[in-house]
């Protein structure tokens, strides 16, 4: 069976991953759970997250929805980077709309409509 975790879901495994890797930006993290709760079943995403998490050769929370060793045996994988949509506001692939935000850069990912073709 198949769910979506919900946000107090995520923000409970955010907590659990920031007690496994204190290195890791909680921000992150929460930013990287959110962005494939919708791709993979729940469980999976937080068996991954913390399979992630006890991996000391892993530096960056960014790697949980990342395909790795962390996902091996689950039902569930995060999708093919071609799948992707791009943002109509910075340009980047969602997952990097999603986890490169700096400063003052809080925008949420606004999928960019697809051009319309015009047939000639």
């Amino acid at each position: 069976m198949s769910y979506t975790a919900s946000t107090e879901t995520v923000d409970h495994l955010v907590a659990l991953v920031h007690e496994a890797r204190p290195d890791w930006d909680s921000n992150v993290v929460r930013v990287v759970l959110l962005s494939h709760r919708d791709q993979v079943d729940g469980t999976d995403l937080a068996v991954a997250a913390l399979r992630a998490a006890r991996d000391a050769s892993l530096h960056t929370p960014k790697v949980i929805g990342w395909r790795g060793k962390h996902w091996d045996g689950l039902d569930t994988q995060p999708i093919d980077a071609r799948a992707w949509t791009w943002c109509a506001i910075c340009m980047k692939p969602e997952p990097r709309c999603v986890m490169e935000r700096f400063g003052d850069d809080d925008h949420e990912h606004e999928p960019m409509a697809r051009p319309m073709r015009v047939r000639r």
